[in-house]
């Protein structure tokens, strides 16, 4: 009788971790490998941090209610963007933390506009640099 070949597949699991609060969600995970991200749990309303954010990390938050945000990388103060929250517009937005000779590092793009209980994810793209995505 021949041999027989058995072959195994080694299963992969991904494991998405998402913060539920009554007023905001709000989620930050690690792109690569190894150990989670964190996760930051903001107070309420429209007020966020995302923490520190390295190369492949990503952020994101639910913006519950019409407003206009600002908000600004704690480390890089040329870093500034704007959310405009109203009806009628996107459901979610994805903003890149980037490097942007010879100015230094940008939001790109800088303004974005969602819809009530939209969201914006904010990834940080920029290789070695550490950023973060915090309310004004």
């Amino acid at each position: 009788m021949p041999a027989r070949s058995t072959s195994f597949v080694r299963p992969t699991v991904v494991l998405v971790l998402l913060c539920l609060t009554s007023m905001s969600a709000c989620s930050k995970n690690n792109g690569g490998g190894g150990g989670g991200g964190g996760i930051t749990n903001p107070p309420s309303g429209d007020s966020f941090d995302s923490g520190d954010m390295n190369q492949g990390q990503s952020f994101q938050f639910t913006f519950p209610t019409a407003a206009t945000v600002g908000y600004h990388c704690r480390h890089h103060a040329e870093m500034t963007g704007t959310i405009s929250i109203a009806t009628g517009q996107a459901d979610s937005a994805v903003v890149s933390m980037v490097s942007n000779p010879p100015y230094g590092h940008a939001f790109s793009p800088s303004t974005v506009s969602i819809k009530p209980t939209g969201h914006v994810r904010w990834v940080n793209n920029d290789a070695g640099v550490v950023h973060t995505a915090t309310s004004n």
